[in-house]
């Protein structure tokens, strides 16, 4: 017997465990079939590191039994009807175009409400995980996948915590790969294998499109961060490359002694150039550390967040103004002086 799903959370966690070969990939994207599918597919991208859209896609109900499907649309005027479905209810071709209409304004309304002035992702070549909270009939997964195919994908690949062992066979053969969790026989419906199946709103969709783009522009300021550390440590050691010509330990006191007072000097301004390269490496080093572990941005010493201004005139900085001011205090106390 199959366990149930506590809710979307617990099934988009799940499921993004199987998906962990799409990890921290350029070329994945993890579009959703709102509204149900919004919250597994979040969970998803949020562990895989990948942006979140949606794809729009309507069930078309049979009448009387709108939870039935006959079929299904898609954005860009994609249409799958379940030919079994309609030929067995005998249902009227009148009948058909009327659900397709109201579906299709329907499907107008919510591009306008979640997409806003947003535009459609570019999914050519692009992995795409197609994500919905379960399948039925599979009439609104064959629907986004016909659609989905316009846009020239690299590769579809549907994930969904659970779906009847026939569809899922039938699925296979139409994308590159199909990750399901659970295929229960008999299947019943989506709902029954979940604890809570409450609705999915407008509003709680939204506000998953908003928190999944706001941890993608972070991804992006961190990628920008670690590529501007490691620009300047090679400009660093570019630069470093003269002190293989300085003198070294081996030098004698007594030849420095012959060396005229300006040679002396000039050797002093090197080293001191020098010191200030090799510190300044460590500082870099050490903040590409703490992007590494997760701690970019955060006070070593107190770890309170440090002010983005300060973080955008040095990317390598380590403390807050007040642990700073601190810092800069005892080492005058005891006569020398260090920047971290």
């Amino acid at each position: 017997m199959f366990k149930k799903f506590q809710n979307r959370i617990d099934a988009g966690r799940q499921l993004a465990l199987s998906l962990m070969a799409y990890k921290d990939r350029s070329d994945v994207v993890v579009l959703a079939l709102p509204r149900g599918g919004v919250p597994v597919a979040f969970e998803i991208a949020k562990a895989l590191n990948a942006p979140l859209d949606l794809f729009i896609v309507r069930k078309l109900g049979v009448p009387d039994q709108s939870e039935l499907a006959m079929g299904a649309i898609a954005t860009g005027g994609v249409l799958v009807l379940n030919d079994y479905v309609v030929k067995s209810l005998q249902i009227p071709v009148q009948k058909i175009k009327e659900v397709v209409m109201e579906e299709h304004r329907e499907l107008e309304r919510r591009e306008k409400l979640y997409r806003g002035n947003r535009p459609t992702p570019n999914l050519q070549n692009k992995v795409v995980l197609l994500v919905d909270d379960g399948i039925a009939t599979g009439s609104t997964m064959r629907a986004a996948i016909k659609g989905l195919k316009l846009h020239s994908p690299a590769c579809i690949v549907v994930a969904t915590p659970t779906a009847p062992p026939p569809v899922c066979r039938q699925l296979q053969a139409e994308v590159d790969e199909v990750v399901c969790l659970i295929t229960p026989e008999p299947f019943s419906a989506v709902g029954f294998w979940y604890e809570d199946f409450s609705q999915t709103t407008d509003d709680e969709v939204r506000a998953l499109l908003k928190e999944a783009a706001s941890g993608q522009q972070n991804i992006a300021y961190l990628d920008a961060i670690a590529a501007q550390l490691q620009s300047e440590k090679e400009k660093l050691h570019n630069s470093a490359s003269y002190a293989r010509s300085l003198p070294t330990d081996e030098l004698t006191d007594g030849w420095q002694e012959r060396d005229s007072a300006a040679e002396r000097e000039l050797r002093d301004i090197e080293y001191s150039k020098l010191s200030a390269m090799q510190l300044r490496l460590r500082q870099l080093d050490e903040a590409q550390e703490r992007l590494k572990a997760g701690t970019y941005g955060l006070c070593t010493e107190c770890g309170k967040e440090i002010n983005p201004k300060r973080l955008a005139l040095d990317p390598a900085v380590a403390l807050c103004v007040s642990c700073q001011s601190s810092f800069e205090k005892e080492a005058l106390k005891h006569n020398h002086f260090a920047t971290v």
